[in-house]
């Protein structure tokens, strides 16, 4: 469930995005801090704890990054019913990322810190409640 004055939060959290580093603020963590922000619940606390790109890749060898976010929030939605808040999958160069819908628009990271991209680039996402 979100929590009260969560769009505040989310603006706040987007505002202090540091750049891209694995293990900290690489796109799923990105993603996962954003939900926190909003519900106050961690959804990678059991993903947490890698320094590397090979680090991030043994936590979620088996499933990806789609079936990480499928297994905490079930099976991703049509990107045209997302809404501000929740997790969106799409393409980064060949490779799945994930970001925040904030609008007409999703929030991603990158090297210098957030990224803002048009929603019908996103390929599919996720409900945040």
């Amino acid at each position: 469930m979100r929590v009260d004055l969560w769009e505040s939060k989310l603006a706040e959290y987007l505002k202090n995005v540091g750049p891209f580093e694995w293990g900290k603020n690489d796109c799923c963590l990105f993603a996962a801090n954003a939900v926190e922000v909003i519900t106050g619940t961690d959804p990678a606390k059991k993903y947490r704890g890698y320094k590397t790109q090979l680090g991030a890749a043994k936590k979620i060898k088996d499933i990806g990054v789609e079936g990480a976010w499928t297994k905490e929030f079930g099976e991703p939605i049509n990107p045209k019913l997302l809404r501000r808040g929740d997790v969106v999958l799409f393409d980064n160069d060949g490779s799945l990322a994930v970001g925040v819908c904030i609008g007409s628009q999703f929030a991603a990271v990158g090297e210098m810190g957030v990224l803002l991209f048009p929603m019908n680039q996103a390929l599919k996402g996720w409900r945040i409640v």
